[in-house]
């Protein structure tokens, strides 16, 4: 599936946009993960908020950063600077990694056990 992506840096992101984030993550559903996207107020700069998180019978569960790079790749193709942090939780503990850093979790995330969930902030 192929995806425009934003243009302008400080626009808000519309309902449309919201939709294509849906529809980025639909596979994901799949493969037993859940993905939320819900509005945000209480943290500054931030709009949305992306949770994926993986569970079966309603427990959550570890999952490999690989079951979701994909994903998290064109996500980040299509926001663009629209993304202002994605946080990873590994081991019950999140870890806020700059999105423009976040090539780097891509290298070394196959490694980390317990991974839990993660969450993309969207200004």
């Amino acid at each position: 599936m192929k995806h425009i992506k934003s243009k302008k840096l400080f626009e808000s992101i519309t309902d449309y946009e919201i939709s294509d984030i849906k529809d980025i993550c639909l596979e994901l559903g799949d493969k037993g993960f859940n993905v939320q996207v819900n509005s945000v107020n209480i943290i500054p700069a931030t709009k949305y908020n992306v949770w994926i998180v993986k569970s079966i019978q309603d427990t959550y569960v570890e999952f490999l950063y690989s079951e979701v790079e994909e994903v998290i790749d064109r996500l980040k193709d299509y926001l663009g600077d629209k993304i202002t942090n994605i946080d990873v939780n590994v081991d019950y503990y999140w870890t806020n990694i700059n999105s423009r850093q976040g090539d780097r979790i891509s290298q070394s995330a196959n490694q980390l056990s317990g991974l839990r969930g993660i969450s993309i902030k969207i200004k």
